[in-house]
């Protein structure tokens, strides 16, 4: 029974040291895109002479933004959910109804996980136009985002009940 419960302690800290990790890392790089936009409205509106570059890393970093907030949003349960058929069960099915629906996300966020990094392998050698990055880099959010998600919904059973969990 204790060597459970600390397995399940040290589950619980390691999602929730990726809840902080996603935390830092999504404001970081909000930070970032306000960032690229304030120059790009500044260059071109200012000085008349916009930036090439600006747009398009403001673009990149939403994606980014956007995967890590799904991920955030799974850890908090925060997502949009059908509760008015949810209700309609009593409380064992409910719990075997979660269970049906986070394995049937679970196996989409593994085709995303896995398709998306044959995305981003097979695009590995294309440029970016105004960053000359590799275009892999931005398309890794979504294999990158879909795993953050997928290691959220294996945790789950580990963490705190309810919303107020993180």
């Amino acid at each position: 029974m204790q060597k459970t419960n600390s397995i399940s302690l040290i589950l619980r800290k390691a999602d929730n040291g990726i809840y902080a990790a996603e935390i830092i890392f999504g404001v970081g790089l909000t930070l970032v895109m306000v960032i690229a936009v304030f120059l790009q409205v500044f260059f071109r509106y200012i000085i008349n002479n916009p930036l090439n570059w600006s747009e398009e890393l403001s673009r990149y970093v939403f994606v980014w933004v956007s995967m890590i907030g799904a991920s955030i949003g799974m850890k908090k349960k925060a997502h949009y959910g059908l509760d008015a058929v949810y209700r309609l069960f009593p409380e064992k099915q409910r719990r075997a109804l979660e269970i049906f629906i986070y394995s049937l996300i679970s196996i989409f966020l593994l085709v995303l996980v896995y398709y998306g990094i044959l995305w981003s392998k097979e695009i590995y050698l294309q440029k970016a136009p105004g960053l000359e990055i590799s275009m892999s880099i931005p398309y890794a959010a979504i294999p990158a985002g879909s795993l953050l998600m997928l290691m959220h919904i294996l945790l789950m059973p580990f963490a705190k009940s309810g919303r107020e969990d993180g």
